[in-house]
């Protein structure tokens, strides 16, 4: 997996972070953006903990789901509290509580079908042969006129073409 920063320049960061440089000092001499600079640093303050990797994927339990949106809606807690106490993307947690707002718990629980959905065949069509002579006779006339009138309109061009070119032959 491509990083876009490497563990040296996160613990050159968190060096600087300790010798009391500020966050746009910090982007300046590491190349990191500033508001990552500042995200890290509110991390280590509240939590201790000065994670240089990424924490690796986990899914999310419908308690876990629970205790984000309690903690958001219930306790008023800001969204930058709850990211760094429960170790949840500040995305994931917009997701959730937007869920949460359009269908309440029931949607937020809601288990989400995946892969790609079976493809659905529509259904052959299928010609109706004319059940009696009559119909026969008629959709068989219907062809005939059909396809006379295009031969009058190929005729009528080839005639034009004809005529157009004897014109200018003169």
């Amino acid at each position: 997996m491509y990083k876009k920063h490497t563990e040296k320049e996160w613990i050159d960061a968190f060096e600087m972070h300790q010798k009391h440089f500020g966050p746009s000092y910090i982007s300046r001499q590491t190349g990191l953006s500033e508001s990552e600079v500042k995200r890290k640093i509110r991390q280590h303050r509240d939590t201790g903990v000065w994670l240089t990797e990424r924490l690796p994927y986990t899914r999310s339990t419908p308690e876990l789901k629970r205790l984000v949106v309690d903690a958001a809606v219930k306790q008023r807690l800001s969204y930058g509290e709850i990211t760094i106490k429960y170790g949840i993307s500040f995305s994931c947690l917009l997701s959730w509580l937007r869920k949460f707002r359009h269908g309440g718990y029931e949607e937020l629980f809601a288990i989400k079908p995946k892969g790609r959905p079976p493809q659905m065949g529509r259904p052959k069509k299928t010609r109706k042969e004319p059940q009696t002579e009559l119909e026969k006779a008629l959709r068989e006339n219907e062809l005939l006129r059909a396809e006379v009138a295009l031969l009058k309109k190929v005729r009528a061009l080839v005639e034009e073409r004809i005529a157009r070119e004897q014109g200018n032959g003169r």
